[in-house]
């Protein structure tokens, strides 16, 4: 088997002092990525008077901010990573298809491309945070190196 394939697979496995169940801190960091989806959303189409909070810089900006919090939440949070970064930009996909679906004079035959792209972020979102969470994980396994 391949060395990286192993190494992947136990950086997935639940280690014996750490629990699977669901705690206030995951809540917490859930609430965090809820919030950050909803002001990156709203909050840039609010500033802009922009119809799509997507075709202004302070978006992308704002994705900067978002994908280092959801990193910190990856290290912070590591035995799901999975859901940190990728919450944060799923949490916009209902205001995106309202704002696509509604009648503002913005054109709807586009939502498949910008549905897409959301995808692709929350992607990145996710490898955002499985970056911190594998930091904390070379952490842990160093610590206990030194350790014995």
């Amino acid at each position: 088997m391949n060395g990286g394939v192993v190494l992947a697979y136990r950086s997935l496995m639940v280690r014996p002092n750490q629990s699977n169940r669901w705690r206030s801190a995951d809540t917490v960091a859930l609430l965090l990525s809820f919030v950050m989806g909803i002001v990156g959303w709203t909050g840039v189409t609010i500033a802009t008077d922009n119809d799509e909070p997507r075709d202004h810089p302070w978006y992308f900006g704002g994705l900067v901010i978002a994908f280092l919090v959801a990193a910190a939440l990856g290290y912070w949070r590591p035995a799901r990573w999975w859901l940190w970064g990728t919450a944060a930009i799923a949490f916009q996909i209902p205001f995106f298809l309202v704002d696509a679906m509604s009648v503002r004079g913005v054109g709807a035959n586009l939502w498949p491309l910008g549905l897409g792209f959301l995808i692709v972020l929350s992607g990145l979102g996710a490898g955002a945070s499985q970056f911190g969470a594998s930091i904390r994980k070379t952490r842990e396994s160093r610590a206990e190196k030194l350790a014995r």
